[in-house]
């Protein structure tokens, strides 16, 4: 009887992890998208506002565009098989991508 217990307590530990494991990786994806999206949507904003479109509609289509590029982005990240790996990188592109912005966003952009 006692190994049935301890089988029992190792089954629910592992169960535990999973549900840990997988909550992580959901709140990571997620969370990693949303800054992703964000900072990708505001280099395509800046990208085109460089290339001469007005401020304003170069930010709606970009963050427009984001709300595709955001779907696609959860839709990778838990299509992956490593746990891990699909987070890694989504929250180093966002690193990226939001000091790229925020260093290459004109001054009417950074200022009220």
């Amino acid at each position: 009887m006692a190994g049935g217990v301890n089988s029992e307590t190792d089954t629910e530990q592992e169960g535990l992890r999973a549900a840990v494991a997988m909550a992580t990786r959901v709140a990571l994806i997620v969370a990693g998208g949303y800054a992703l999206t964000g900072g990708l949507s505001a280099l395509g904003g800046i990208a085109m506002h460089a290339s001469g479109m007005p401020l304003d509609d170069a930010m709606l289509l970009a963050s427009m565009v984001g709300f595709l590029v955001y779907v696609g982005i959860v839709i990778w990240g838990f299509s992956a098989p490593p746990h891990w790996r699909p987070s890694l990188i989504i929250l180093t592109l966002a690193v990226i991508t939001m000091a790229a912005a925020s260093t290459l966003a004109p001054s009417e952009v950074l200022t009220p």
